[in-house]
């Protein structure tokens, strides 16, 4: 029931695109908010593409509650990063706390931004150490399909000597359209 009145008045204001709404939301609704309505104004941010409150929730991204930076972080993957792409990267640098829901989402929100420094982080973590994170990076190459590198990170991933790392690249691969992808997968076949 609450839920559901939730997502009403969410609805409800959502459908206010009047400019000094606009305003309203982006400057003056996110402060002294609490986590539910932080939670709120997100999606509001999301529904109606409201780019202007980035900022606001940028700044969430650095939130003691790690509910709130997934709901930040999920928000800024649908209303873009903008300029603010060195935040998400700092937050990227610290990843191995976090869930994994939110490691994959943070790393998809980097490789789709299209920005430089986001892509190359994407690009550096598959080659991490940790396994889950690599194929994580590894994943969300399938959203930076722009870049020749992805591609080419995708290829040589696939004559990993790990099955999870190849895994990863082939399930990337599916999103690409190349025809330098087919002798490798052909070379992949009844590889275990």
């Amino acid at each position: 029931m609450i839920q559901e009145t939730n997502e009403e008045i969410i609805s409800a204001i959502s459908e206010h695109t009047e400019p000094e709404v606009r305003h309203w939301l982006a400057e003056e609704a996110f402060k002294g908010a609490s986590i539910s309505q932080l939670f709120a104004l997100m999606k509001v941010a999301e529904s109606i593409y409201l780019t202007e409150a980035r900022p606001k929730v940028i700044s969430l991204l650095g939130h003691d509650s790690q509910r709130v930076v997934s709901r930040a972080t999920e928000a800024v993957t649908r209303i873009g990063v903008g300029d603010h792409i060195d935040q998400l990267v700092d937050i990227a640098e610290n990843i191995r706390d976090w869930d994994r829901s939110f490691q994959i989402r943070v790393l998809d929100t980097l490789a789709a931004s299209g920005n430089a420094r986001g892509l190359q982080f994407v690009l550096s973590t598959t080659t991490s150490s940790r396994m889950e994170l690599r194929t994580f990076a590894l994943g969300s190459l399938r959203y930076a399909k722009q870049l020749e590198e992805s591609l080419l990170t995708l290829l040589a991933a696939l004559r990993d000597i790990k099955h999870e790392v190849r895994n990863a690249a082939l399930a990337s691969l599916t999103s690409f359209r190349d025809k330098r992808m087919i002798a490798p997968l052909v070379g992949d076949v009844g590889r275990g």
